[in-house]
């Protein structure tokens, strides 16, 4: 069996920035939404929870499919996108630290949460960002491989309050305990929308940013989302198709996603090293 450390170096932790209440001034807020295409880099292997015992010796997990065919669940990126969000602003470890209280004597809602959960919602606040299922473009490749089990990381008493995000893998670790899986092979595209109501333009300036839209020069990263991540696989680049805002919003997706670190919750050390860490290859 695979020790934890034989793959440690795949993967990086973010420290957990300094929570701050999300409290906008009377701003412009925005509504409409993004198309977008998405790119697989490398295989990705989004997991259903079902697995095949029909065509191999060992039981093997299958990919998610609509209809037969593999897509990528909204919720999968969804979870991605917020996941970096999170790391990169003044927002909260977890969900837990934000809240919102009925206050029995003015009777109303009072609202304490960080500016993910303002954006991307909490128990008793509904997610301001509503993401599509993304369907493939067309026939997408699914192939089955063998892998190495999967182990949680080592975590150290100084990494275990930071968040986890795994860099380019250049020598994936051998373990003698392997498992089968099916991965949609790289090259593979699929398209989908992000709806996304009443967001300021910081908001909207991370939320671009966390989809991977900065195209900045030594700036622009790739995501990391589904298995296996620390094999290699699971890295994917988003791309705009068109994009749709109300209140005269004249920047692009791009724009507005580099500007992102111009904003007060930005926590311009966490982005330093995401960028450094999961640079898109393009730079």
């Amino acid at each position: 069996m695979a020790f934890q450390s034989e793959y440690s170096h795949i993967y990086f932790f973010v420290p957990c920035p300094v929570r701050k209440k999300y409290e906008p001034d009377n701003e412009k807020k925005y509504s409409g939404f993004i198309n977008l295409r998405i790119k697989c880099i490398t295989d990705l292997h989004i997991g259903s929870g079902y697995r095949d015992f029909k065509n191999s010796s060992v039981l093997v997990q299958e990919t998610v499919k609509f209809d037969g065919k593999p897509i990528i669940p909204g919720s999968t990126l969804k979870g991605t996108v917020r996941g970096l969000a999170r790391a990169i602003s003044s927002s909260c470890k977890s969900d837990r630290e934000c809240s919102i209280r009925y206050d029995k004597f003015t009777k109303t809602n009072v609202v304490n949460t960080c500016i993910t959960c303002d954006m991307f919602g909490i128990m008793g606040k509904s997610s301001k960002v509503i993401f599509t299922d993304f369907m493939p473009e067309d026939n997408v490749q699914v192939t089955v491989q063998k892998l190495n089990m999967q182990f949680g990381p080592n975590v150290n008493k100084d990494e275990k309050e930071g968040f986890k995000f795994y860099e380019t893998l250049p020598n994936p670790y051998n373990s003698s305990s392997k498992t089968e899986a099916e991965l949609i092979s790289a090259g593979a595209s699929f398209t989908g929308k992000v709806f996304f109501r009443e967001l300021t333009e910081e908001e909207l300036s991370l939320l671009m940013y966390s989809l991977s839209l900065n195209k900045a020069e030594c700036r622009g990263i790739n995501l990391k989302t589904g298995g296996f991540k620390n094999e290699g696989k699971g890295e994917i680049k988003a791309e705009t198709i068109d994009f749709k805002v109300n209140n005269g919003m004249k920047k692009t997706p791009e724009e507005l996603a580099e500007n992102y670190n111009t904003f007060k919750t930005a926590v311009a050390d966490n982005i330093e090293l995401i960028e450094d860490k999961m640079r898109d290859g393009d730079d």
